[in-house]
């Protein structure tokens, strides 16, 4: 199993360790959160597995995970969403970022969260071992679904997809 690029304060890479001993010892390190976007402008989220151990059976966006050791955000984004989601993307915009801490299972996630967004049209063959069930959704769908039960999608749901609301409105704004 590849370890995970631990970060300092600032988000600079001064290490590498196992998932296990990040958890345990609360080590900060990075993720990658990815929104795929079809032509029609509809965001595909995925379900996560129930056997997976942080928010499982929770509804998130498209794909996600760990920058590992030699890794930037970029190189993850395109790992993750080859592994999750079984397609090929060369270009990901990035749309912000956040850090969190939070007890979690096996210990505590303090996390540097890159947002990024890719265009994407064609079949998903999602990792059945992660992903439970896929689906493309309209924003306001999303919007509406996360205000009636906020409980079904992932504990830092919300900050990803109030980055990518931001981007998307901020896209509109230009093209005016």
């Amino acid at each position: 199993m590849a370890k995970i690029a631990i970060v300092d304060e600032n988000d600079n890479v001064i290490g590498s360790e196992e998932w296990d001993v990040v958890r345990a010892k609360g080590l900060r390190h990075r993720i990658v959160r990815i929104f795929v976007i079809n032509s029609d402008g509809k965001i595909l989220l995925h379900k996560r597995n129930e056997s997976l151990k942080d928010n499982p059976g929770k509804w998130d966006q498209s794909a996600g995970g760990h920058v590992d050791e030699g890794e930037d955000y970029v190189t993850a984004a395109k790992r993750e969403t080859h592994e999750e989601l079984g397609i090929e993307i060369d270009k990901f915009t990035k749309i912000g970022k956040f850090y969190i801490e939070r007890e979690a299972p096996g210990g505590i996630a303090r996390r540097f969260h890159t947002v990024f967004t890719c265009k994407w049209d064609g079949d998903i063959n999602f990792a059945k071992s992660e992903i439970a069930e896929i689906g493309w959704f309209s924003v306001d769908e999303i919007d509406l679904w996360f205000k009636k039960s906020p409980d079904r999608f992932t504990i830092n749901f919300a900050k990803a997809f109030a980055l990518l609301k931001q981007s998307l409105s901020s896209e509109a704004d230009y093209r005016q």
